[in-house]
């Protein structure tokens, strides 16, 4: 799941350097619309102790804003598309279905919390994980603190 959602962000990035365009009051911004892979990731079914192995895809598109003063907007859709899983004990297939809509500001100085929720389902199973993910970004534009907290809660 960490892996999941740290590709996200990964992918926020990769595209935070590239194709600026200039627009209002001296902003930059940046959009993007890409599809990735998701490499085959082990996760803990801890409602049922089983181990699940997940591969699919995921679709991600949005933008990112950067002012003069430096604080960052961003807006994102995330969807995983297809992501399934095969239980590692019984076999069973399992569906991780997320899709997510968001917007983020980060300003410098600020703490900024981001919430991801996915229910991953199988025949008459079911279980949902809350990820939060903060970060705190310091007077110089460094993240200095980031921290993962997940939540599971079995159906």
């Amino acid at each position: 799941m960490k892996k999941l959602i740290s590709l996200f962000f990964i992918s926020v990035i990769a595209v935070f350097f590239s194709g600026w365009t200039l627009v209002n009051d001296g902003a930059i911004q940046n959009s993007y619309n890409y599809f990735e892979p998701v490499d085959p990731e082990m996760q803990f079914n801890p409602c049922t102790g089983e181990f699940i192995v997940f591969e699919g895809m995921v679709h991600e598109h949005g933008s990112t804003t950067v002012t003069p003063g430096g604080n960052v907007h961003l807006s994102y859709h995330s969807n995983l598309q297809g992501v399934t899983g095969v239980g590692q004990t019984t076999g069973k297939t399992y569906h991780y279905i997320s899709n997510q809509n968001g917007h983020v500001n980060v300003n410098v100085g600020s703490v900024t919390t981001i919430i991801f929720n996915a229910k991953i389902i199988s025949n008459g199973d079911q279980y949902v994980s809350q990820v939060r993910q903060q970060y705190t970004v310091n007077a110089n534009g460094e993240v200095v603190v980031d921290t993962f907290f997940m939540e599971i809660s079995c159906n």
